[in-house]
């Protein structure tokens, strides 16, 4: 629905779905989320397919292959309880991205100078459409917070920000990008992201970590897993927009990211 309402607006003209079949269930979930494209009333034509991802970082990596030719705004949509991950990634994944060419091209007169002298790749202005969690009303549904070997959607909400903000406090996310993989899945896509190169990462690290607080201590009540919304009967539902930037929480992170997952974790 948040897809389909960018392109009834005019804002975008194309949506990419990504995502390969990592629980080798014989789908892809890029074929998955076309299915759900297309029964909300997107057309065919409007939805291109990209199934090899396995990580969010490989959605924007192999993502950029697909997009037409000459775009320049790209909008992200996911979950509210995601955002600030996939925000923090993308930005980082694309920094390299622009970076790899910059140096190789730095000293090629073929590559146009930007009025500032600096050689520039062309910049994607980012959008991110935070697509808004209701809370289900049945908190005896949420066995994944009992249980870590069931599936990640039957865990509450409360549980998914609360996850996503530990992941981004405790560097897993960064590292993840840099040095031996952090798990056994096989990924596609073995390029290695040092973000501390990245002279922006700490103005992208603060607004991830702002937004993950954010959402995590909104949806700190919702021990239920997610309901659809026209199934949704009441509960907490975050805004349908989160803020960005998200309210400050005060540089020092060491302490606060770690007292809103304790206070929000069942």
């Amino acid at each position: 629905v948040r897809a389909k309402g960018l392109l009834d607006a005019g804002l975008v003209d194309r949506v990419l779905v990504s995502g390969g079949d990592p629980a080798g269930v014989g789908r892809t979930e890029a074929s998955e989320m076309a299915k759900v494209l297309l029964g909300v009333g997107i057309r065919e034509d409007a939805i291109i397919r990209e199934s090899q991802a396995t990580t969010t970082a490989e959605n924007v990596w192999f993502g950029l292959r697909w997009i037409p030719k000459g775009t320049g705004q790209l909008y992200v949509v996911t979950s509210d309880f995601h955002m600030a991950r996939a925000m923090y990634i993308f930005r980082e994944v694309l920094a390299y991205f622009y970076k790899t060419f910059e140096d190789a091209y730095l000293a090629d007169p073929r590559f146009r100078t930007s009025k500032d002298g600096l050689k520039h790749y062309p910049r994607l202005a980012l959008h991110f459409a935070p697509v808004a969690s209701f809370c289900g009303s049945d908190p005896s549904g949420a066995v994944g917070d009992r249980n870590e070997t069931a599936d990640i959607s039957t865990r509450s909400l409360a549980r998914r920000a609360a996850d996503e903000l530990m992941f981004l406090g405790s560097g897993e996310v960064s590292a993840s990008l840099y040095g031996p993989p952090a798990s056994t899945l096989q990924y596609i896509w073995a390029a290695q992201i040092n973000v501390t190169a990245d002279p922006d990462h700490a103005r992208n690290y603060q607004e991830a970590m702002n937004m993950s607080m954010s959402v995590a201590l909104g949806l700190c009540d919702c021990v239920s897993p997610p309901e659809r919304p026209e199934t949704h009967q009441g509960g907490n539902a975050m805004p349908s927009e989160v803020a960005l930037p998200s309210p400050r929480h005060g540089a020092d992170y060491s302490r606060s990211w770690k007292r809103i997952v304790e206070q929000c974790r069942p």
